[in-house]
């Protein structure tokens, strides 16, 4: 006989037949062993959230308290699973009397277990203390600057700068820390292939690491306006000369030039004439030269694409006042 038929024949078939009747025996085991088990008493150390509460009214805490505690517990073995892995215990420091400074001893009344639980906290292992210190709470709004990035669709381009809503946010925490919020950022965000006209979305912001300060709100509105990228030919712009040099006058040829531009279709067909700065820079000026590039002067998303003519003649004349 082979070896593997000595296997199944002495090992397998005796585990393999009426395996559904040794199953639920299995199971039936398995579920009194855990019945046995989470009703015994057991002692365990387990970490406990260490929470100030009751802060008094202007006051914060500057001191770094530790996060949790480490406490000796003891129950039914189920009840200290469930209190280990899904309804944790609390340590709550009630602060409410402390003006300045405390060394505030920790114990095992403080630490608040969830209802109904057969557990006890039977001390406090470490820390058994902890240093308590209070500073003066101040607020102020600052701005919010967004680290936002726009790769607009072909064609398309940004209307004017991203707006957030709201554009400020309170932060409120101890007076030394407070002296060097200026600004608080967004987190970064970018958005792709963008061309519709106003696009919005909610970004968070970025918050400060210590926990003592705190931002009201923590996430704002972004919204960006968009709007096609056109074309359009300004005509006959009056072009002047600037920064002529004492006792000289000065006269541009031709006096009026026309202006080609590009931006976002809606504002260059609000674009009036009276908008649009056009002029000769004579600070560098030699006599040997006569024509001249002239320099634009444009509202904010407008881009010049070309002038006509691209260069203007200066007559630079003695004056005769």
């Amino acid at each position: 006989m082979k070896v593997s038929q000595i296997l199944y024949r002495f090992l397998l078939r005796p585990l393999t037949h009426r395996w559904p009747v040794k199953l639920n025996v299995l199971i039936l085991a398995a579920m009194l062993w855990v019945f046995v088990a989470g009703n015994q008493t057991y002692e365990v150390e387990m970490p406990v959230e260490i929470n100030p509460v009751k802060t008094r009214p202007g006051k914060v805490v500057i001191s770094e308290i530790p996060r949790y505690a480490t406490a000796r517990v003891s129950g039914t073995g189920k009840d200290l699973v469930v209190l280990k892995y899904i309804q944790h215990p609390v340590l709550e420091l009630d602060l409410h009397t402390i003006r300045e400074y405390y060394n505030y001893p920790l114990k095992t009344e403080f630490v608040i277990t969830p209802p109904g639980m057969n557990v006890r906290v039977e001390s406090i292992l470490e820390p058994d203390t902890v240093y308590v210190r209070l500073g003066n709470r101040v607020s102020k709004r600052v701005p919010v600057e967004p680290q936002v990035t726009v790769q607009p669709k072909m064609g398309y381009t940004l209307l004017q700068d991203i707006e957030v809503v709201p554009d400020s946010v309170t932060v409120s925490g101890p007076t030394d820390l407070m002296r060097s919020i200026q600004a608080i950022s967004t987190e970064e965000r970018t958005f792709v292939d963008v061309h519709k006209r106003m696009v919005e979305d909610e970004v968070p912001l970025e918050l400060p690491e210590d926990d003592a300060l705190s931002v009201e709100p923590k996430i704002v509105l972004v919204r960006l306006h968009l709007d096609r990228i056109a074309e359009h030919t300004m005509e006959r712009i009056p072009v002047g000369a600037v920064r002529v040099p004492l006792g000289r006058r000065a006269s541009v040829e031709p006096s009026r030039i026309d202006v080609i531009l590009q931006g976002p279709a809606s504002k260059l067909a609000a674009l009036e004439q009276d908008s649009i700065d056009a002029f000769v820079n004579m600070t560098q000026w030699s006599g040997d030269q006569k024509m001249y590039s002239p320099r634009i002067r444009l509202p904010d998303r407008i881009e010049l694409v070309r002038t006509i003519p691209d260069k203007v003649r200066v007559r630079m004349e003695v004056s005769g006042d």
